[in-house]
């Protein structure tokens, strides 16, 4: 039986789909101060211009020169923040969003 047939089986979410899950509510938490972190919080750029930019996306990414920083876990956690922010999907990141997040 496969991965994704198990899955199935048992109506449970992928790695990735989980792993998603958790690196919004890493940002949202970490936003909301509900993980005090101020090294990693200060290395987060919000854009305050969101509307009426060809770039809609709402936090601002480093462009890297390696592979390793590229694919570093605060940069995975923005992009996928950065989709979700996007359409088709336009979640609003506010105080309370993990709460929606954790139940949907």
């Amino acid at each position: 039986m496969s991965y994704e047939d198990k899955v199935k089986h048992f109506k449970l979410h992928t790695l990735r789909h989980r792993r998603d899950i958790s690196d919004v509510l890493f940002i949202v938490k970490l936003l909301e101060s509900k993980i005090k972190c101020n090294e990693l919080l200060s290395e987060i750029v919000m854009r305050n211009n969101t509307k009426n930019t060809i770039n809609t996306d709402l936090f601002n990414i480093n462009k890297w020169s390696t592979n390793i920083a590229q694919n570093s876990s605060l940069t995975r956690c923005l992009s996928i923040c950065n989709k979700l922010a996007n359409p088709p999907f336009n979640i609003i990141f506010d105080v309370g969003t993990h709460q929606t997040i954790k139940t949907n």
